[in-house]
């Protein structure tokens, strides 16, 4: 995920403020969920058990900034959906690596 300039700026001011180097802001906020949520169970847990939000809903979240697919991938690692995360597929995606997508000579 590509931080957007505006991060990139915060980080470095509060790396400053705070006498550290920007890449251990940006570790630390990415722990806390600040920069990629979908990753965090106690994010997806509150979204889609306590809330009740679909993958599609929890991705259209504007602070998610991801797929669905990749909702659905960490739901299902996290025992939220009855789901095997290797068994969820990014559709067009994988079959970039299929026989049946080879591209033209």
């Amino acid at each position: 995920m590509a931080l957007l300039p505006q991060a990139q700026t915060v980080f470095r001011e509060i790396a400053f403020e705070l006498g550290v180097k920007k890449s251990r802001v940006s570790v630390y906020m990415e722990r806390l969920g600040v920069t990629r949520p979908w990753r965090h169970e106690e994010i997806l847990r509150r979204l889609h058990v306590k809330q009740a939000l679909l993958a599609d809903e929890i991705a259209a979240r504007d602070e998610m900034d991801c797929s669905s697919t990749t909702v659905r991938k960490y739901l299902a690692e996290y025992g939220l959906i009855d789901a095997n995360p290797d068994t969820i597929s990014y559709g067009r995606l994988d079959a970039l690596g299929s026989d049946s997508a080879s591209p033209p000579a």
